[in-house]
């Protein structure tokens, strides 16, 4: 039977109704997005990277303007010690939002470390995007720390214990923070405001040891060896502040003869 105009015309509008319910009941490509952005953190969290690259990968497949994912797998990067992979990371992520003020923090910290071959790390990029962090919010307390350590690495002693007393205002019962403006006014010189910082430090978290190690420094700084040296027995096999307090003890040593 020959099929008319008219008929051929019904058929193929039918058909094309037909797609464009289908397309109508698809679901919106950014809740999609958000989803596998939150399973992948989820799965980051409990340390499955493979499961959680995945995810953050969909993610970007249904929105690759979308700033949360590459920060997630800036973290998964920098979990498996990748550091130029996951500033590259870090760097999407403030570029797509330059209000994102973790991912400012995570850059800061990507870039303070080494990735060897070469690379020592970036101290002044590093504080630049810590201070990036805080312009976007100034109660995010770990860009401030990580702030004042770079900046007390980079020999920026007066700016580190700027943000050392400031990071003591924000938060009070941080003993990194209090340990921090120790070994900032203990380099330079203010010796009353080192021993109060430590020992408020100490108090908070009597056994962290950092904060023994400040401690330490700050008592044999005022001639007080056997109260450092008490600190140092119970740190010198630390395996990360180990041979600090060791070289301290030695110093020590060298003072009292």
């Amino acid at each position: 039977m020959a099929i008319t105009v008219s008929a051929l015309s019904r058929r193929l509008a039918l058909s094309i109704a037909s797609l464009a319910l289908i397309g109508c009941a698809t679901i919106p490509l950014n809740r999609r997005a958000a989803e596998f952005n939150s399973r992948g953190a989820a799965q980051l969290a409990a340390g499955d990277l493979e499961a959680a690259e995945a995810s953050l990968q969909l993610a970007l497949e249904y929105n690759d303007r979308y700033a949360e994912p590459y920060n997630n797998l800036g973290l998964v990067a920098m979990t498996r010690g990748r550091l130029r992979e996951a500033r590259l990371f870090f760097r999407r992520a403030v570029g797509l939002n330059p209000d994102f003020g973790e991912a400012w923090s995570n850059l800061g910290l990507a870039l303070v470390r080494a990735a060897g071959e070469g690379d020592r790390g970036d101290i002044d990029g590093a504080i630049d995007a810590f201070r990036a962090a805080l312009s976007v919010n100034p109660e995010l307390i770990a860009p401030r720390i990580n702030l004042c350590r770079t900046l007390l690495a980079a020999r920026r002693t007066r700016e580190a214990l700027e943000q050392a007393r400031r990071s003591v205002q924000m938060a009070p019962s941080s003993a990194a923070a209090h340990a921090l403006r120790a070994e900032a006014a203990l380099s330079l010189g203010i010796d009353d405001e080192a021993r109060t910082a430590a020992g408020e430090a100490e108090r908070l978290t009597p056994f962290a040891p950092d904060v023994l190690l400040t401690s330490a420094r700050v008592l044999a700084s005022g001639g007080r060896y056997d109260d450092a040296l008490s600190r140092i027995a119970r740190i010198e096999n630390d395996p990360i502040r180990g041979e600090d307090a060791r070289a301290l003890r030695t110093l020590i040593a060298r003072e009292r003869r």
